[in-house]
């Protein structure tokens, strides 16, 4: 088999599309390949420009990957043009890089490329991945910039220009760059970056597994589909021009309202079948103090799990308190209670909600994540005005951003925070494709990459069965047996985690005062100019006892007990000393000054960890007694 044959059937196995694409192309048309007696002697020649893809194939090759030395430890590299091709295939001779991302414009150009050289093993193992320009959107820009390889090393993303040629590409190198740097940003935002919001979020938690334990299952709520189409209403701008039909059609398509709405469905008398509730913050409370309680009779209201007290108990319907799929809620072996909630806001807990519920098809109305024309930030008739004065207050740091609006056929005004919301919608559909059909009726604000844009009335047009009436949704409780045994259940893993935890965080502290006292000898000695009498030795005995201390978070245990309090602390260090990890040392010298560089950091990161795992420890204590020792 030839090297193009074997190429092809590799990349049948892990990009189809591109597979589909290149068995079109008979040979190459634009492009004439010149081959040297070196085998890696291939020059291109862009017939249409007229313009070679190199001066000269093998110095230019040997001098690219000359500069590339400094890269030898990163474990990814993005580039734009797959050129020849035989650049990469020495570049993937290092054993350090996990992938090696090419985005080509030209499909004729992979093509000639995967005819020089064999790349079967590496499209496979995914260590070379090629995409073609056309294909790349937000959805893959976002899945390959949070491969679990690339992790902690996101924030080493660069572009880089595989050869001159591809500087008449100029605009579309921006393009892909762009979207890239969404996708790392978008992957940065994923871990968080607020460990009090955890640690809020975790004692509310513990707060709430008895409601949750007392109130109908999650599952059960998965299995009350009780029409062919859900409509999900959420609160931008645009919500208000659709509202009269919502009304005509609401005994025929099943509500999800995220709970910002619920006031303004209430003003138009139109009751939800479900509404979403995510903010762990009290303020939330207000959006169902807002509507009277005989209002709330018939409504299922979803609330997440992290969510406060007070929002709890301002409910009046039916309750269902969902797990998200955190591991130390996972840890508790509930799992019919949960889970859902991956996103930003009660809206993505809405899609999900659809996509459990097992609807085919789902529409948006309301979902603009954009200023409205007129500057509206929300619709009329919300809690807090159509100029939502808390939401602006929020967010007036925050760029104003341009984006692709609803359709296709103008730009609209939006910001970061509504960015990282749509971000997550798109994520989502992307996920539920082929399974769950997601329909945009907004007729406004951003548009939501996947979805498929349509008029609300045809949608209900097309879709709504007005001859049949949907049935309320009733859920049933589990027994008071399995509701104690469940609370049992609970129990004993609070105890397991707090046992574990005050075990662990001695454990850190012990290897911080050694870190801790390392470092002062090293300033010492410096101080003193005399760091030749350093015990190198004792130093790498501490990067060992650093590594064995960072093997808990591969640990099923510290996964699930601490991973998601932790996890904005841990990730946003190691996003920086991920820039010393890959640092070249050709010397002893540098390699010593590397392990001294690194000792450094460990000491605050070491610190915080210890800081961390207290804190949760804490916070979990605090709330149990609170709750189960009354």
């Amino acid at each position: 088999m030839d090297f193009y044959q074997k190429n092809l059937k590799a990349l049948k196995k892990v990009n189809g599309d591109l597979y589909k694409r290149l068995e079109e192309v008979a040979t190459n048309q634009r492009y004439e390949v010149f081959t040297g007696k070196d085998p890696v002697d291939i020059n291109i020649l862009d017939t249409k420009a007229q313009i070679p893809l190199y001066d000269n194939p093998v110095a230019d090759t040997q001098q690219r990957l000359e500069e590339f030395n400094e890269y030898s430890r990163y474990p990814f590299l993005f580039f734009y043009g797959i050129g020849n091709g035989i650049f990469f295939k020495a570049l993937l001779n290092h054993p350090s890089f996990n992938h090696i991302i090419v985005t080509e414009p030209e499909i004729e150009l992979i093509y000639i490329a995967l005819n020089f050289a064999d790349f079967s093993k590496d499209i496979e193992s995914l260590r070379l991945m090629i995409i073609h320009s056309k294909d790349l959107n937000n959805s893959l820009a976002l899945k390959l910039a949070t491969l679990p390889e690339i992790g902690v090393y996101v924030k080493l993303y660069n572009l880089h220009i595989t050869t001159p040629y591809y500087g008449s590409y100029e605009e579309d190198i921006k393009r892909v760059n762009g979207l890239y740097i969404n996708g790392v940003l978008q992957s940065v935002k994923n871990h968080g970056n607020d460990a009090i919001d955890a640690l809020i979020g975790i004692e509310h938690f513990i707060q709430n597994i008895p409601d949750m334990l007392s109130n109908p299952s999650f599952r059960k709520l998965c299995q009350s589909k009780n029409s062919s189409l859900c409509v999900c209403v959420a609160t931008g701008p645009s919500l208000t021009k659709q509202l009269p039909l919502l009304k005509e059609m609401q005994e025929y398509v099943t509500i999800i309202s995220v709970d910002a709405s619920l006031p303004v469905l209430y003003k138009w008398g139109i009751r939800p079948d479900i509404v979403t509730s995510l903010e762990r913050i009290e303020l939330t409370k207000t959006f169902f103090e807002r509507t009277p309680k005989a209002f709330h009779d018939g409504i299922v209201f979803a609330h997440s799990a992290l969510q406060h007290r007070a929002v709890m108990e301002s409910s009046f319907g039916q309750k269902v308190v969902i797990m998200r799929p955190f591991g130390y809620m996972q840890g508790f072996s509930l799992d019919e209670f949960g889970y859902a909630g991956i996103g930003m806001s009660a809206a993505n807990l809405s899609l999900e909600l659809a996509f459990y519920m097992g609807f085919k098809k789902m529409c948006f109305i309301g979902q603009d994540l954009a200023y409205g024309e007129d500057g509206n930030t929300h619709a009329s008739d919300h809690t807090f005005g159509a100029r939502d004065s808390k939401f602006e207050e929020n967010i007036k740091n925050e760029e104003r951003l341009i984006i692709e609006g609803y359709g296709g056929e103008k730009k609209v005004e939006t910001n970061a925070i509504w960015l990282m919301f749509l971000n997550y919608f798109v994520q989502n559909v992307y996920e539920a494709r082929g399974i769950l059909e997601c329909i945009n009726a907004t007729e406004g604000g951003a548009r939501i990459e996947g979805t498929t844009e349509m008029a609300f009335a045809d949608v209900i047009k097309n879709y709504v069965d007005t001859t049949v009436k949907k049935k309320e949704i009733v859920l049933e409780k589990d027994s008071p047996s399995k509701m104690q045994r469940n609370i049992e259940k609970a129990v004993d893993r609070i105890t397991d985690i707090l046992e574990y935890g005050k075990s662990l965080k001695d454990e850190v502290e012990t290897l911080f005062i050694d870190v801790a006292s390392a470092c002062e000898k090293l300033v010492e000695l410096n101080q003193e100019n005399q760091l030749e009498r350093l015990d190198f030795k004792k130093l790498k005995k501490l990067l060992q006892r650093i590594d064995t201390i960072k093997e808990i978070f591969n640990e099923k245990k510290f996964r699930q007990y601490f991973w998601e309090g932790l996890r904005a602390t841990i990730i946003n260090q190691e996003l920086e000393i991920a820039k010393i990890v890959v640092k070249k040392a050709d010397s002893e010298e540098e390699e010593k000054a590397r392990d001294v560089e690194f000792i450094f950091a460990h000491k605050a990161w070491l610190y915080t960890l210890a800081g961390g795992i207290d804190a949760q420890v804490t916070v979990i204590g605090r709330a149990y007694e609170n709750t189960f020792l009354k």
